[in-house]
């Protein structure tokens, strides 16, 4: 058994510089595109979450506690309103009623006093002698 040896050759190539088959991104546009990501992502959700059922259910309870509330200040603000505007009235009426008791009491007073002139006039008419009449002794 005559065995030759066994050669093998290997081809040597030129070597070229090792450089990654695809390159690799850099961090900047890593983040990049990260960033992006996440804003598309923010984006729809907060765009479905606008076009919710929950939201519209939410935001009309808010208006009607809103509307609620609005009434609820306004009939109270009404009904201050009027208490104060009937105190007021009913303030006016008893000064009116005071003023004219005391017009009345005034006038009264005045007629009074004028007739009471008169019949003390007439009074001191009758008492004053006359210079026909002697004076009596």
């Amino acid at each position: 058994m005559d065995q030759k040896p066994l050669k093998i050759e290997i081809p040597v190539e030129e070597e070229a510089p090792l450089t990654a088959e695809r390159p690799r991104p850099d961090v900047g546009q890593s983040a990049r595109a990260a960033g992006e990501k996440l804003a598309r992502a923010t984006e729809t959700a907060a765009r479905q979450a606008w076009e919710s059922a929950a939201r519209r259910k939410a935001t009309q309870k808010l208006g009607e506690i809103t509307d609620k509330g609005v009434r609820a200040v306004g009939t109270r603000v009404a009904e201050t309103a009027e208490q104060q505007t009937r105190q007021r009235a009913t303030a006016v009426q008893e000064r009116l009623r005071a003023t004219d008791w005391q017009q009345a009491t005034k006038q009264g007073a005045v007629q009074g006093l004028r007739w009471l002139s008169r019949r003390l006039e007439q009074l001191a008419q009758r008492l004053t002698p006359t210079e026909k009449q002697p004076p009596p002794p």
